[in-house]
């Protein structure tokens, strides 16, 4: 047989040999990329996966300071709240005084500090002036506690008494007072002793800033409730 016969056959069977070897490998990098694309399909869309962020509580204000008063009413900065006050003329007894700074939405005021008690005696005495009055005592929101009946019984004159208005603090040198006061005393023609001691609060206001009969400008005295004064001074919480 003719040699060339022999090696045509051959070469035939050689090439269908690596056509389909490589078919096959073909299809094994196939399959193989197609693992690999899947794995790939299956990270990434778990990498985009939608997740909600944390829910970030917003901070809070601190709550706005309080500083609005009545027109002319005096502003005392104080660390429990702040508080508006004012004087005004007027001739009550100390209860009817308190009635009236409640039509205000207000009640007799009360002081609790030094610094307090000197501002709204020299805004009082302001006023006095322009009423053209000489001295004028004023009505406080100040009453004698229940146990102290006499300078002996409180010989602690800035603790026998207490502020009536809920909101001043006790116990402070707001309570510094006249020579001799209080007194918690009856009056002397209170013979029978109908109308107590002396157990309400007023304060000196003097149109010159100065003293009458021992009495000075911004100290305060005690006085019986029933009697009646010529200022009174009103306070309430600032907005």
């Amino acid at each position: 047989m003719n040699p060339s016969f022999l090696l045509f056959p051959s070469l035939i069977g050689v090439t269908v040999s690596i056509i389909i070897e490589g078919g096959g490998g073909g299809g094994g990098y196939n399959d193989h990329s197609g693992h690999h694309s899947h794995s790939d399909s299956r990270d990434s869309s778990g990498s985009h996966e939608h997740r909600p962020r944390p829910h970030k509580p917003r901070p809070t204000r601190p709550p706005r300071e309080l500083t609005n008063c009545p027109t002319n009413w005096l502003l005392f900065v104080r660390p429990q709240g702040n508080w508006c006050a004012q004087a005004f003329v007027g001739s009550f007894t100390r209860d009817a005084a308190d009635d009236i700074c409640k039509t205000m939405g207000a009640t007799l005021t009360g002081l609790q500090s030094s610094a307090e008690r000197l501002r709204l005696a020299e805004a009082a005495r302001q006023i006095a002036v322009q009423h053209k009055m000489r001295r004028g005592p004023m009505w406080l929101g100040g009453r004698a506690k229940p146990e102290c009946t006499s300078p002996r019984a409180c010989p602690d004159s800035r603790n026998s008494f207490y502020w009536t208005d809920g909101h001043s603090l006790n116990g402070t040198d707001a309570f510094t007072w006249n020579a001799g006061n209080p007194a918690l005393e009856y009056g002397y023609k209170d013979v029978h002793h109908v109308y107590g001691i002396s157990s309400c609060t007023t304060l000196t206001i003097v149109s010159n800033g100065g003293q009458i009969n021992g009495y000075w400008n911004g100290l305060m005295d005690d006085m019986w409730c029933n009697a009646k004064q010529y200022m009174y001074a009103c306070g309430k919480k600032a907005t």
